[in-house]
């Protein structure tokens, strides 16, 4: 745990992404495509991000719903230590999920897609 900083249920609830709808659709240098990008913000309280653990992204399609136990679309992990606000992107192919490396890029480029970010502050995804 970390000393004098928010509990980790605080951090999942206060790490909104400024983004939710449609993938950009932008081929980058790579030719990568960029499904969705944003910056995610810790509270100002003061406190310091975590010099430990990592930070979740993921990307489901909003057609199944902010609830629903499909899986994400897309993924990305990005280690500690991190500044806030913390810019991110989400591309095809190295985001994506195994689920959906068959889907087409013109197909998830026309996709709603709801954002979510977790800190995790051991940095270990199941935990």
């Amino acid at each position: 745990g970390l000393a004098g900083a928010l509990s980790r249920r605080n951090l999942l609830t206060v790490l909104p992404t400024s983004i939710l709808g449609a993938p950009h659709a932008i081929a980058g240098d790579d030719g990568a495509l960029v499904l969705a990008s944003g910056t995610v913000s810790m509270p100002r309280s003061g406190r310091e991000a975590p010099s430990q653990g990592a930070l979740y992204v993921t990307a489901r399609l909003a057609s199944g719903g902010a609830m629903t136990k499909q899986p994400p679309v897309a993924a990305a992990r990005f280690p500690c230590p991190l500044h806030f606000p913390f810019a991110f992107e989400l591309k095809t192919p190295a985001d994506l999920t195994a689920e959906y490396t068959g889907a087409g890029a013109a197909v998830l480029a026309s996709q709603d897609l709801i954002i979510s970010a977790r800190l995790d502050t051991d940095g270990i995804a199941a935990t």
